[in-house]
Order: C-alpha cells, then sequence, then structure tokens
C-alpha cells in the first residue's frame, strides 16, 4: 500500500510505520536525500534529463529556498525554485507500480520525469501523489525535477498577499517513492473517492467494556485480468499482542476496485484520551490468492467524542473542557522547512506547559506533528488554508473545496483531531461556499464523531451552517448567544474588554487598538509578569462561561507574519522554543496527578530577582506554597480567591525587598512535592552551552535539527537575565553545520542558533564564546539515518532468521547479529536498532565488527523489529521473543 506516511515520533525514535511493520509486496523509499536546487529561473530547461544541474547546491529535505537570517523581519524569497534529482531504478522497481509522493511543496508546483510534465498541484499546505510507473525504466537514469513557486495566487488558498504568517518556499516536506503491487490498498488522497479510498476507521460503539471498530479499506486491481483478493485486518496493542482479527474475500475485477467494510470488537478497550493516550496498531494485509502483495500499519486509538451547546465537549462520555493555543509550525530561519523532530519538539513542549488542544492555525500542518498529539496526548483542530481572504474566482471556490477534501482525508484516522475548521479564517466566505464545505465534509466523513467549525456568524459572515460555532475574543465570543457548541479560538492577545464594534454584542465604542499580549523574553520582568497575568486573567473570564467546551490561547510559540509582525510575540514561548512566565503558568494549569510528558507537581517563582520586589508572584499546581527568602519563611498560603481557574496563582508581598535566594516549596496535603528557587545574580562568568533535541537522537539525515542555547551564567549557574553579550557558535568533531545569526545577540542571557545535522553519523561538539566570558561547549551524537526502507520478508519463530542483510540466532537470552555482506570489510557506520511494535527504540549497538551479541533478557515477550540503518538502506525484519 502506498500512504501518506504517519511518521510516529517517540522520545529516542522518529519511525514511520511502514518501517516498524514492513510492507510486503509494496515499499517505501525515501525520497529525500540528495537533491540538487536552484532558487530562481536557471537559463536552459532544466526538467530535461540532458540539463546539467552540476552547479546548483546539494540539499536534503525538508528544504527552504531561503534561509530567513532575519527573523524579526517580513522579507523573504519569494518567486520560482528549482529542484532536481537523477537516480536510478534497480530490481526492486521491477514489475511494481511506482508512486512518487510529495507531503508538501510551497505553493504551486509543476512536476517532470524525464522531461515530461506528469503534474502541476497548487497549495503549499496539502500533500499530493503521481503515478510514475510509465515514466521510468529500471536499470535507467531518471530525473525527477519540481518548479516551484511561492508567490500568493488568488486562484487557490489562502489567496491572501500579507496573511499573518510567511510563506517560506519550498520543498519543506519529504518525499516519498511507493512501490506497490498492481493489487494494492489505495492513497484516500490520489484516490478520490468520495467518503473512501484507502483506510477509513471509525468506531460505532466504544465503551470501557467493549468496542466496535469498522474499518473500510479500498483495494485496487490495476493487473489486465480479475484477481482473487483476500484482506486480513488485525488489531494489535502497541506491544504487539493480538486483540481483534477479520478475514474478507473477493474477486476484483480487471481495472476495478473494492471497498471492503468490516467489523472488529475489541474486548476491554484501553480508550485514547488527552491524560492516557492510548494506541493502538490497525495492520492490514491484502493477499492475492495465498500470496501477500500489500500490507499496511495505521496507529488508531479507540475513542468516541460528542459536542453540544449545553454539554459542552465531551470524550469517552466524559465531559472535557480542554485548554489550548494556536500553532504556526515555523521556526527561525529554516521558516516551514521543520524535520519531524521539530514538529514533536512543539508537540511535546505544548503537552509539557499545560496545552492539551491546538488549533493548527492557519493551514494543513504535518502528519508527524499530528502523530505525536497522537501520541502525546493532544486534541486537536485541523484548518482550511486561509487568512483574512475568500477569492471571488471559481478557481479559489473549487480549489478551496479540493483542500477541504484532502485534509479530511489527511487527517480523518487520527484520534487527536475532533474538529475541522471547513472556512477560512476570518474570511468574508460566501453562503455558496459555506453550505458547500458543510455538505462535502460530512460526505468525506460522514461518521457521527465528524464535527466541522468556522466562523460563520458576525463580521465575516451570517450563516450559522458549521456543527460548532468558534470565534475569538476580539470578536466578542464571550457574547454568544446561540445554540450551537461553541469553541473560543483566539483569545488573551487583543483582549480584555478589547474587540470589534458589534461582534457578538461589543459595544460600538470598543476598539481593538493598543490591546495586543506581545511580550518578548528581552522585555524585562515586569513585562512578562504582566503578560502571563493577562493570560491568566483571559482564561479565567473563559473558565466562567457555562456552554464552554474549549479554549486556543493566541499563540503557542511567537511566529514571523506579514500583517501583524514582522515578529509576532504572543506566544507563551519565544521563537526559539524558550518558554516564558506564561508558560509556566499555563503549566500549573495541569492536574499534579497527570505525570505524562513532564508533567506533575510544580512550582514556578515569576521572578529573575534582578531588582527590588515587594510582590511576587508564584505559578504553582499544588495545595499551597510555602515561600522563603534567604532561608527564612516568608508565609506559607493557598492561591488567590476569585477566579474560575483551576488553579490561581499565588501572590505573595514581602515586607523587605526580596533579593538573595528565593525558594517556593509546592504543598500537597502537608507534603512537599516541588520546588523551585531563584537566587539573584552576580557578575556573568561564563557560557553554559545545552543542545535541544526533544529527548531524541539527533539524526544524520542531511536535514535533521537540534536548538543550541548558551546561557551567561554566573558563578552560581544562574542566567544572567539583563545580558545582551555578543556570542559566538563554532561546531567541530563532525560535518553538522549551525544555521542562524552568527555571532548571536543573547536575549535575557540566552544566545540561541540551529544545529542541522550532515549524513555522517559521528559526534559533534559545539562551543560558545564571548568575550571576558569562559566558553562553553555541548556534545551530541549523531546517529545513522534510517534511508530508505526496503522490506526483506516476514520471519517466525524458527531459531534463525536469515535474509540479505542480517543473520540472527538466538543463544538463550541474547540475538547473535552477524552481517554476512560484511565479509569484505566492516562498515563502522551501520548501527543496529531494537524496536519495540510502536517503533520505540529500546536500545542501539554499532557493527564495530562483523558479530555483535545483543543481551534481551529484560524485554518482556512481545514481537520487536530488529532494524538495520546503513547509508541510505534499512533493513527490518520481526523478531518475536
Amino acid at each position: 500500500m502506498f500512504f501518506l506516511k504517519q511518521l510516529i515520533v517517540y522520545a529516542s525514535l522518529i519511525i514511520t510505520v511502514g518501517a516498524v511493520f514492513p510492507n510486503y509486496g509494496s515499499q517505501d523509499i525515501r525520497f529525500s536525500g540528495s537533491w540538487k536546487f536552484y532558487r530562481g529561473t536557471p537559463s536552459g530547461s532544466p526538467q530535461n534529463t540532458s540539463f546539467s544541474d552540476a552547479s546548483w547546491s546539494t540539499v536534503y529535505l525538508p528544504h527552504t529556498d531561503s534561509i530567513a537570517y532575519d527573523y524579526r523581519s517580513s522579507y523573504i524569497y519569494t518567486g520560482v525554485s528549482w529542484y532536481r534529482k537523477t537516480f536510478t531504478p534497480d530490481a526492486t522497481y521491477s514489475g511494481k507500480k511506482v508512486f512518487l509522493e510529495f507531503e508538501a511543496a510551497m505553493q504551486a508546483a509543476k512536476v517532470y520525469v524525464n522531461g515530461d510534465s506528469v503534474t502541476y498541484h497548487v497549495g503549499g499546505y496539502t500533500p499530493f501523489l503521481v503515478d510514475i510507473t510509465n515514466k521510468i525504466t529500471v536499470g535507467s537514469s531518471c530525473v525527477v525535477a519540481v518548479k516551484l513557486d511561492n508567490t500568493y495566487n488568488t486562484d487557490f488558498p489562502p489567496g491572501n498577499s500579507n496573511p499573518d504568517f510567511l510563506y517560506f518556499g519550498g520543498l519543506y516536506r519529504n518525499v516519498t517513492i511507493h512501490l506497490t503491487d498492481s493489487l494494492h490498498i489505495t492513497n484516500a488522497i490520489y484516490a478520490n473517492v468520495a467518503g473512501g479510498g484507502g483506510i477509513f476507521v471509525t468506531y460505532p460503539s466504544v465503551n470501557t467494556s467493549s468496542a466496535t471498530v469498522q474499518v473500510k479499506t479500498h483495494v485496487l486491481n490495476e493487473y489486465k485480468t480479475g484477481q482473487t483478493c483476500k484482506l486480513t485486518s488485525t488489531i494489535l496493542t502497541t506491544g504487539g499482542t493480538q486483540v481483534a482479527k477479520v478475514d474478507s474475500a473477493k474477486t476484483i475485477s480487471a481495472s476495478s476496485s473494492n471497498t471492503f467494510t468490516q467489523t472488529l470488537t475489541v474486548t476491554n478497550p484501553e480508550l485514547w484520551h488527552p491524560d492516557h493516550p492510548n494506541l493502538y496498531v490497525l495492520r492490514s494485509e491484502v493477499y492475492n490468492g495465498s500470496t501477500l502483495v500489500d500490507t499496511c500499519s495505521t496507529i488508531i486509538g479507540i475513542r468516541t467524542i460528542s459536542f453540544t451547546k449545553s454539554g459542552g465537549f465531551k470524550i469517552n462520555d466524559s465531559s472535557y473542557i480542554f485548554r489550548g493555543a494556536n500553532r504556526h509550525q515555523s521556526y527561525p530561519y529554516l521558516g516551514n522547512a521543520v524535520p519531524a523532530s521539530g514538529q514533536y519538539r512543539d508537540a511535546l513542549l505544548m503537552k509539557k506547559y499545560g496545552f492539551n488542544f491546538v488549533r493548527m492555525s492557519h493551514y494543513v500542518q504535518s502528519h508527524s506533528f499530528v502523530d505525536a498529539c497522537d501520541k502525546l496526548g493532544i486534541l486537536g483542530m485541523a484548518s482550511l488554508p486561509g487568512w483574512g481572504y475568500f477569492g471571488s474566482s471559481t478557481n479559489f471556490f473549487n480549489n478551496s473545496i479540493k483542500a477541504l477534501k484532502d485534509m479530511i482525508r489527511y487527517y480523518r484516522n487520527h484520534p487527536s483531531v475532533i474538529l475541522y475548521e471547513s472556512m477560512q479564517n476570518e474570511s468574508s466566505v460566501t453562503k455558496a461556499f459555506v453550505d458547500s464545505a458543510q455538505k462535502i465534509a460530512h460526505v468525506e466523513n460522514p461518521d457521527s464523531q465528524m464535527y466541522t467549525c468556522g466562523e460563520d456568524t458576525g463580521t465575516y459572515a451570517s450563516y450559522p451552517v458549521f456543527d460548532v460555532y468558534m470565534s475569538s475574543s476580539q470578536h466578542g465570543v464571550r457574547g454568544y448567544s446561540g445554540s450551537r457548541p461553541c469553541v473560543i479560538s483566539e483569545y488573551a492577545d487583543w483582549d480584555l474588554g478589547c474587540c470589534y464594534p458589534g461582534d457578538n454584542g461589543c459595544a460600538t465604542a470598543t476598539t481593538i487598538t493598543g490591546c495586543e499580549n506581545r511580550i518578548e523574553r528581552g522585555d524585562g520582568e515586569a513585562s512578562m509578569i504582566s503578560q502571563a497575568i493577562k493570560m491568566d486573567s483571559s482564561l479565567s473570564l473563559n473558565r466562567a462561561l457555562s456552554w464552554l467546551s474549549g479554549d486556543a490561547l493566541w499563540t503557542a510559540f511567537d511566529y514571523q507574519s506579514w500583517s501583524y509582525g514582522p515578529l509576532t510575540a504572543s506566544g507563551a514561548i519565544d521563537i526559539f522554543r524558550i518558554p516564558k512566565f506564561s508558560a509556566y503558568f499555563y503549566r500549573s494549569q495541569r492536574s499534579y496527578s497527570d505525570t505524562i510528558s513532564h508533567g506533575g507537581p510544580m512550582v514556578f517563582i515569576a521572578s529573575y530577582l534582578t531588582t527590588a520586589a515587594s510582590q511576587v508572584y508564584v505559578f504553582s499546581n499544588c495545595d499551597s506554597v510555602a515561600l522563603y527568602l534567604n532561608g527564612t519563611l516568608v508565609k506559607k498560603q493557598g492561591p488567590v480567591t476569585g477566579t474560575n481557574l483551576e488553579h490561581p496563582h499565588f501572590r505573595f508581598t514581602i515586607s523587605s525587598p526580596a533579593t538573595g535566594t528565593l525558594r517556593a516549596d509546592g504543598i500537597i496535603n502537608g507534603v512537599v512535592r516541588a520546588t523551585y528557587m531563584v537566587i539573584t545574580p552576580i557578575t556573568a562568568k561564563s557560557l553554559s552551552v545545552t543542545i535541544d533535541t526533544a529527548d531524541m537522537s539527533l539524526v544524520a539525515d542531511g536535514s535533521d535539527m537540534a536548538i543550541v542555547h548558551a546561557s551567561i551564567i554566573d558563578s552560581n549557574g544562574t542566567v544572567m537575565p539583563l545580558a545582551t553579550n555578543s556570542v559566538t557558535f563554532s561546531v567541530s568533531g563532525g560535518s553538522g553545520a549551525l544555521i542562524g545569526r552568527n555571532p548571536m545577540t543573547a536575549e535575557a542571557g540566552i544566545a540561541s542558533i540551529l544545529l542541522q545535522s550532515s549524513t555522517t553519523a559521528g559526534a559533534l561538539t559545539v562551543t560558545a564564546s564571548a568575550s571576558g566570558l569562559t566558553s562553553g561547549s555541548a556534545t551530541i551524537t549523531a546517529v545513522g539515518s534510517s534511508g530508505s526502507t526496503r522490506a526483506i520478508g516476514l520471519y517466525g519463530k524458527s531459531a534463525t532468521m536469515q535474509s540479505a542483510a542480517l543473520l540472527i540466532n538466538r543463544k538463550g537470552n541474547s540475538l547473535v547479529i552477524t552481517r554476512p555482506d560484511c565479509a569484505a570489510g566492516i562498515d563502522k557506520k551501520s548501527t543496529f536498532s531494537l524496536c519495540n511494535a510502536m517503533g520505540e527504540r529500546i536500545a542501539a549497538w554499532s557493527f564495530t565488527k562483523k558479530t555483535i551479541t545483543v543481551n534481551t533478557a529484560s524485554l518482556p515477550h512481545g514481537i520487536y523489529f530488529g532494524q538495520l540503518s546503513s547509508g541510505d538502506d534499512r533493513y527490518i525484519q520481526k523478531i518475536l521473543r
């Protein structure tokens, strides 16, 4: 099966589902390495095979067409750019259907294969595929050329020349080649079947004792004769235990398809919920007669949801008011070309700092981000591309509808996605579009748990059609009096009495002027506290609403923008993913019993102690806080009263100015469960370097990225929050690249830069230096790239499992692993990884010799996968313990 790859992202590994469960008959080949790139329009015909791209840059995807070194500027390159990749299909391609998938390309893309135009795709946020089977020849050189133009275009969404985000250009997501048998499971977007195509999973009946899982699987027969097809669908736990299985068979006529509808029952299911995001694996196997020809693994979560005005949002029949934030996908310098690790970082930070919902404003975002939301337990709203514009042309209308269809097909199996924003944000849409969008959305997903939403009343429209009404504080959403369920889509920025005149009962004299809540970390302690308290007050107003289903802060992260930038500092976390004081306020709203993803009891003092302060704000989810100044108890007290928050802030008044050492103890049931300490900074002494990998490995694939932070500290290790030193970064010990301003001026005592991997595994040391300070450094090891996925066969419980890649023998509680292909020499760049059924890497070992021994005594019995990574190839085989 070829499908939009679901990247499952975990603390130690990013791995594709197709790799975790190898595809037999079908294969997915990573096609993101070693592209040639040219910004502008070159002379000649770059689509032709005879064209020489020797002078072009070599790049790895995801890739941005221009590094935006000034992240405080809205200037980016707009115009044409070209990508070319030359490859030779080997015997693996023989007899296979060959599909080329682009996860996204910004934003008008014309694709050529060996000089022939094969597709033209518009819209920079949705994936697309093309069948290139008849354009390539096994053993002959093949050229794929892509012409991109990231200029805004009024024929397709977003269509706005200056939206509240930037059109960063490039092939900014991955490209994959899918090889399939002529009898295969289709891709939902490519199949273009209303409400079908690919695999579509729904849950007609769910409770804690039993769950009914309905699976619709679209199988296409591209043979010239009829084929006897058997479809086996199996549901497994993440540990590999089978919980349900069903078989169906049908003869599919030549050049025809069939949708299999199967029902499975899971007894005592572990339900998906933000507080316990339990996942299962749906394994789909297609047999032609008795021969296995196609497989697919889909990560699913069993749950049921509902929205009502009176009852708000319910998940698994329990009320749940979600607390969320809007998220733009860009990073400094790289723009939208964010690798899967960066997508996971954002989801992890949102979960850590108290957000259990994300509005993916204002476009379709990476599947790897949504995969992370599935894994971490973050509810999501998928958003149709658009902001402040609705085109009058038929093309714009039709392309918007197509984008809506593709978005629903892209996200429909994700348990985290609960809402589909089916109109462009804050846009004057027409009644015809709203009516069409609502109808088509429910055709695409006819499930009873499908909910559309949109700001379809007030300033932008007057057609109350969508299932859930959504609006923002600046449009008076808190005065909503309609009958539909309601979600607050934006608040805190342009809030607290400021709104557009006339919206939802806003007073005609009100305004939004001067109401921004945009604070950078460098603006200082007082401003940071002010931002946090405004967010505190705004959230409290939301929580007073009896009909509230949930809300979304504007925004989780600072971002670049044309309309309201160039750097929009509305985030609780800054553009380099460093938390502001307000992030700790939101973290305090998590229950102390919620321990997943850096949760649990917490306490935070919102102060740098750089100036004498008589009032101290503390954020905590504990019952009470004891505050100590220089070892002496100031007071033990509860939080402030008169709010609607789950965990109001604590406010202490100190008779003498607070300098020295301030300690806060968070207390639950009389026991100290969390402690935080602030020490007044003295004199800057040195630099301390940390490398943020989002709890993951840096992958040597040429495009993975980590964030390097250099903190200016004193002799106590306290960050100097007023320091603005110029910091110079360097990297040694490998071929990684530093991306960003260098030297970089520190903000609030921290200078940051990006570290991008090369294609060579090994240790990288980043050193930071500044005049008058002792230098600091940190080391990270880049691990081998997973490269292309090549299935090598399924092995059972035999004592010996052999393939062209590995020879594995069991010896007691150990695996003895031999590389037969190393007879002529040892490839020390290769690694062997042992992964569980969810793709989480248990451990990894380097092949420093031909045979290595792996101890598995501590592993429970179940299904595991051994993965050999070497260069551009990855070999995988199943191991049962």
